[in-house]
C-alpha cells in the first residue's frame, strides 16, 4: 500500500520547532525534516517499520563511492575532467542540473590533489576544514579518523560504517522515528549480512553503471526492474527554497549578529560572507553550512536559553 506525503516549506515550518526540541544535541542533516514527516505519517498506521539503512554503506550505493572508486582507477576521460574542472572559474550548485554537473566536476578535480583519507573526508563533507576554522569562534581540530587508509576501496566503506552510518543515518532515523514512538528496524545491519558484505572484492561491488551491484545481481529476479533503473534519490529537501520560504524569518533571525554574539560559537563576519554567497546564482554547497548554523542556533536557543 503506497502513500504519498507532500512536504512543503509551510509544513516544514510547522514541524521545525518540535523537531529541534526532540533533539538531545544539535543535528543538522537537513533530511531529518523528511524523516520526521514520514515517521509522523507512518505512526498513524503502524508501530514498527523496516528501513533500508546500511545497504549503501555495506554495498557501495552512494555516488561518492563511485567517485572514490574512479579516483583510484581513473580513465583517460576522468583525467581530462580533472583538468577541465580546474579551469572553471566559478562554483556550481545543486539547484539545477547543469549547476550540479559543474559542482561535481569542480569537486572531482579537487580529489586528485588529496591523499586517500582526505579524499574521503572531502566527499563526505559539505564544508571544507578551512571554512570550518574560519566560521567557528574557538579552536577547531576536525574529526579524527581511526580507520587506516591503505589505498584500498574497502577502507572507504569501513569509514562510512564507522562515521556516517552511526553518527548520521542511524542517528537521524532513530531520533526522528522515536519522536513519534515509531520503532524502526534495520535488516541490512544483521550481523550475518554485515559479515557477508565484507567477503566481496571491491571490484565486485560495481558494474559500469550500477551501484550496489551485489544486491542488484542477487535480487533482480525478485524486485521490479524500475527499482534498479531509477535515478538514485535520497531524502534531500529543497533547503534553499525552504529558507527563502516559510522558514525565512526564523532563518534570518538565527543567523543574525545578535544570535552569534549571544551564543559565541560562530564568527558573524564569516557567516555573513556565506549568506551573501547564497544570493549568487553559483552558490555551491553554501546552503548546507548555513542550514547547520541555523539548526545549531535554534537548538541552543531552545535548550540553553
Amino acid at each position: 500500500k503506497h502513500s504519498t506525503i507532500r512536504l512543503d516549506s509551510r509544513t516544514a515550518a510547522s514541524y521545525f520547532n518540535d523537531m529541534i526540541a526532540k533533539l538531545d544535541e544539535p543535528f543538522a542533516d537537513s533530511s531529518s525534516a523528511a524523516v520526521y514527516a514520514l515517521s509522523n505519517h507512518v505512526r498513524s498506521e503502524i508501530t514498527v517499520a523496516l528501513s533500508g539503512d546500511g545497504a549503501d554503506e555495506l554495498f557501495a550505493g552512494y555516488n561518492k563511492h563511485r567517485a572514490l572508486w574512479m579516483s583510484l582507477h581513473p580513465s583517460f576521460a576522468q583525467n581530462a575532467a580533472t583538468k577541465i574542472g580546474r579551469l572553471i572559474p566559478f562554483e556550481g550548485n545543486r539547484e539545477t542540473k547543469t549547476g550540479n554537473k559543474i559542482r561535481q566536476l569542480k569537486k572531482w578535480s579537487e580529489l586528485s590533489r588529496l591523499s586517500p583519507k582526505d579524499r574521503y573526508l572531502r566527499l563526505a563533507s559539505f564544508t571544507k576544514t578551512e571554512q570550518c576554522k574560519k566560521l567557528i569562534d574557538r579552536a577547531y581540530n576536525g574529526y579524527k579518523i581511526s580507520q587506516q587508509f591503505n589505498g584500498d576501496f574497502r577502507d572507504f566503506l569501513l569509514m562510512d560504517q564507522e562515521l556516517i552510518l552511526p553518527n548520521d543515518m542511524l542517528n537521524k532515523v532513530d531520533k526522528m522515528s522515536m519522536a513519534h514512538a515509531l520503532e524502526v528496524r534495520v535488516p541490512f545491519l544483521d550481523l550475518d549480512v554485515v559479515h557477508a558484505s565484507r567477503q566481496f572484492r571491491s571490484k565486485t561491488l560495481f558494474s559500469k553503471y550500477q551501484n550496489k551491484n551485489v544486491l542488484f545481481q542477487h535480487f533482480k529476479e525478485l524486485v521490479p526492474e524500475w527499482v534498479f533503473t531509477s535515478q538514485k534519490h535520497g531524502f534531500e529537501i529543497p533547503v534553499k527554497d525552504w529558507l527563502q520560504g516559510d522558514l525565512k524569518e526564523e532563518f534570518l533571525y538565527q543567523i543574525s549578529e545578535e544570535q552569534c554574539q549571544k551564543f559565541g560559537v560562530i564568527q558573524y563576519s564569516e557567516l555573513s560572507k556565506l549568506h551573501n554567497q547564497l544570493k549568487k546564482t553559483a552558490s555551491g554547497d553554501v546552503i548546507y553550512p548555513l542550514w547547520s548554523i541555523f539548526v545549531l542556533h535554534k537548538w541552543l536557543e531552545q535548550h540553553h536559553a
